[in-house]
């Protein structure tokens, strides 16, 4: 599944959000929720190795857990890449690549690129990720057009 969108700011800008766990914990809000476990608290800027979280649905659905396996995959400039390896016990393979690339001094195209394997049918999951998806590229654009600042 590939969704893209493009961002009205540099990309230097979306680069130093993309690495702040914030950022996701800011374009999943009203549809999931992401507490650390192990480590128990987020670093501030993303660093590579495995982090495990508890999920909620809505906020307030206990869906267990899952680990994030973040890594930057090397590119080519001036596009940069960021990998979320993970898995969980519904998707035993999460994989997430977010991919930007420079449209301009002043735009980034942002690319969601995900595949996955899923304990559940694909016909009941393959919308609702799409769905999380337009979300948070939704949730992007909002806050790139709000100044890009998070809260915390």
């Amino acid at each position: 599944m590939v969704l893209s969108t493009t961002l009205p700011a540099p990309i230097d800008t979306v680069w130093d959000l993309v690495r702040r766990p914030a950022l996701l914990e800011h374009v999943a809000r009203g549809r999931l929720s992401f507490r650390p476990l192990d480590p128990p608290v987020f670093p501030e800027i993303w660093e590579e190795g495995t982090y495990r979280v508890r999920l909620r649905g809505l906020g307030l659905i206990p869906l267990g857990w899952q680990e994030i396996g973040v890594s930057f995959p090397p590119t080519s400039a001036p596009e940069r890449q960021v990998r979320d390896l993970g898995r969980s016990p519904i998707f035993p393979v999460w994989d997430h690549l977010i991919r930007l690339v420079p449209e301009g001094e002043t735009a980034t195209a942002y690319t969601d690129e995900i595949r996955f394997e899923s304990r559940l049918p694909g016909w009941l999951v393959r919308p609702i990720v799409r769905d999380f998806y337009r979300h948070r590229q939704a949730r992007w654009r909002k806050l790139i057009e709000e100044g890009g600042r998070l809260a915390g």
